[in-house]
This record gives structure tokens, sequence and C-alpha cells, in this order.
């Protein structure tokens, strides 16, 4: 009777080791509590059965659907591991387990610019990092060009920028050696600059800009025929007819006479 009654005791036990779950958080403390989501049955059933914080419990299956585990006692920076035990069939939820994630160790502190150069620091940085200057024109983020990264923890960065007329819209991409990729926040700079012009509109062999730019030249079916940097265009190439001259972050016609 005694061994009877002692394997039934033990398939209960093993039955309700079975039937339970657990959910497991692993982080750093930013200074924010976790908010869970505790199911019930309609009656006083709730999902939970214990909370444990590094492996020390810290409370019993609280008997509301919405709690707070309080993590104001540990120290920014300070490792947590959260264990969640509760019923089989159903499954709490942590509201905001951002709050305890591992944040990305690459930032971009700031960026600024003038009327010459662009200005950035970061913090993170790790060997073999590669940043890129992107510049929006023309309804795409073009390339304007690529910086290696120092490694170091901290660095400054200044490099030069040939800004066009008017409004001028940039961003950073940070490309580390993982493969993983990081932006910066958009950035507008509205230059003073005088827009530049060009001539003759009928052209026989050169195009002249009023300054050094970078353009590029599409026939009438929007091929690319030429592009280039200079402040002078030899266009005795092409053939008759109408082509568009991309330049300054616009778009003017010309005719090949």
């Amino acid at each position: 009777m005694y061994k009877l009654l002692l394997s039934f005791l033990l398939c209960l036990f093993f039955m309700g080791n079975l039937t339970a779950g657990e959910l497991v958080l692993s982080g750093v403390y930013h200074g924010s509590n976790l908010y869970v989501q505790n199911p019930h049955d309609g009656e006083s059933n709730y999902c939970i059965k214990d909370i444990y914080v590094n492996g020390k419990k810290h409370m019993d299956g609280p008997k509301t659907s919405v709690f707070t585990i309080d993590l104001s006692s540990f120290s920014e920076g300070g490792k947590i591991k959260i264990e969640i035990y509760h019923s089989d069939g159903c499954e709490p939820k942590v509201i905001n387990p951002n709050a305890i994630r591992v944040k990305d160790e690459f930032q971009f502190i700031f960026m600024d610019m003038d009327d010459h150069q662009i200005h950035w620091k970061t913090k993170g940085e790790k060997r073999l990092g590669k940043f890129f200057i992107e510049k929006f024109e023309h309804n795409v983020w073009n390339m304007e060009r690529a910086v290696d990264g120092r490694g170091k923890a901290s660095n400054e960065y200044r490099k030069p920028l040939d800004h066009h007329a008017g409004e001028n819209k940039y961003r950073l991409k940070y490309l580390a050696i993982s493969g993983k990729t990081y932006y910066s926040d958009e950035v507008t700079f509205l230059s003073k600059r005088e827009n530049i012009t060009f001539s003759p509109q009928r052209v026989s062999e050169k195009l002249t800009f009023s300054r050094t730019t970078d353009y590029e030249i599409r026939d009438a079916y929007g091929n690319s025929v030429m592009s280039g940097r200079g402040e002078n265009v030899n266009c005795s190439s092409l053939k008759t007819g109408i082509y568009y001259l991309i330049f300054d972050n616009r778009t003017e016609k010309f005719i090949k006479k």
C-alpha cells in the first residue's frame, strides 16, 4: 500500500513538472522596470506561478492580469536574468522586453556641418568599420564618399563637403565588420551659395558651368551618355538632338546642334 501511494505521488510530481513552462529573459538594467501580462482562465487561476530574479525568488504568482517586476534595486548596467515559471497551456508576456536588452555598443553621438565640412562623433567603434557619407539627391540616397573608421572607442571626424545651392540633406552610414549597418539621423543644411548656371542652351562643342560641379548627361530616352566633374563639358561626340543635363540637384534641357 505504501509503495502504491509513493508511486502515485511521484507520478503526480513528474506530471506537474511536465505541465510547467518557463519564460527566461536576460539583459542589463537601464533604469526601467518590466511590465508583464498574466493571463487567467476567467476565474481565479492565473498563469504565472513563481518569478525569480538572478536566481532569487522575487515574488509568488501574482493574482492580477498586469503587474510590475520592480528592478530599481539594481545599479545602472547591472546584469539581470528573469525566470518566469507558469502553467502549461498559457503564455505570459513581457510587455517591454527592450527595457533590459543589451544595447548596441556603436552609436552616433552627434553630426553637424557648415559651409565646407561635415563633423561627427561616434562611440563604440570596432576594428575595420567603414563610414559612408550619403546625400539625398533626385529622390535617392547617393554615396558622396567612403571613410575608414579608426576603430577606437570614441572618435571624431571632419571631412570636406561640396554642397549644392539651397537645401542639402545628408546622413551617415556605418558598416561594422560583422556586416551590421547603422544610420545616423538625417541632417538638412541650407547653403547660401548661388545656383550654378550653364551655357549655351544650343551646343555645338562645349558646355560651360558657372563653377565646377558634378554632372550627368542623359539622352531623350533617359539613358546616361556622359558624366563627370568639371567646369567645361566637351559635347562634340554627342549626336544631334535633345539632352538632359543633371547638376547641382537640378535637371535642365539643352539641344546638341
